[in-house]
């Protein structure tokens, strides 16, 4: 777990903290990843709990700025389960930050997200999370503990979570946005097999026989 500090006092400071128990408003700069002293608060400090500083005040931060649709708001369940995965969004992508993914150094595009919320209107809908040529759809009702951990024992998937889905689907963004650069593809699939098979019927084959970790660097 990473600790911070307060930029007031210096007491130590958590990636969630909107301020400090000496009383001091904090923002989190995740280019520099550190708190400074409250300014430029994204428009969603208030309703989604975001402490990202952002360009101005009242602008929405990096973090925020990549979300496209957000769930439907009218079902009580929503909000909660959207603040949950803000939350994770904001988490996985402070780690890539540093690593100087969609920094303003990186030339290349952010993903874009569609929050979707299997309640929505007056039915439940499907919501299939998955990537396609830079959009991310994420089911934000996994953020419900009782029907994450009735998957995770369905699916046999013990360590599925919300910061999970979303370190998965930014990874098939950047395999998108790294397959775009000359080479990259073969030296890919040599090391890691072809990612053209069909995917369908990879997934049901592993479901219907998991395999242990080998050296194929893919974990069952």
């Amino acid at each position: 777990m990473q600790i911070f500090a307060c930029p007031a006092c210096a007491r130590p400071l958590y990636f969630h903290n909107q301020g400090c128990v000496c009383g001091a408003g904090v923002t989190f700069d995740p280019l520099a990843q550190v708190f400074v002293p409250l300014s430029h608060a994204c428009r969603n400090r208030q309703r989604l709990g975001c402490n990202w500083q952002a360009p101005v005040d009242g602008a929405p931060c990096l973090s925020c700025a990549m979300t496209r649709t957000i769930p439907d708001l009218r079902m009580p369940q929503n909000p909660g389960y959207w603040v949950a995965t803000e939350l994770a969004k904001r988490w996985v992508l402070a780690g890539l930050i540093r690593l100087g993914w969609f920094g303003p150094d990186d030339p290349g595009p952010a993903p874009i997200f569609d929050m979707i919320a299997e309640e929505s209107g007056v039915q439940l809908v499907m919501v299939s999370m998955g990537h396609d040529a830079g959009v991310i759809i994420i089911n934000v009702s996994e953020a419900d503990p009782a029907r994450l951990a009735d998957r995770q024992s369905r699916f046999g998937e013990l360590h599925r979570s919300m910061i999970g889905h979303m370190r998965h689907e930014i990874a098939h963004f950047l395999h998108w946005r790294l397959m775009q650069d000359q080479g990259f593809a073969d030296s890919f699939r040599a090391l890691f097999g072809d990612e053209r098979a069909d995917y369908a019927a990879a997934i049901q084959a592993h479901y219907a026989h998991p395999t242990p970790s080998d050296a194929s660097h893919i974990t069952s």
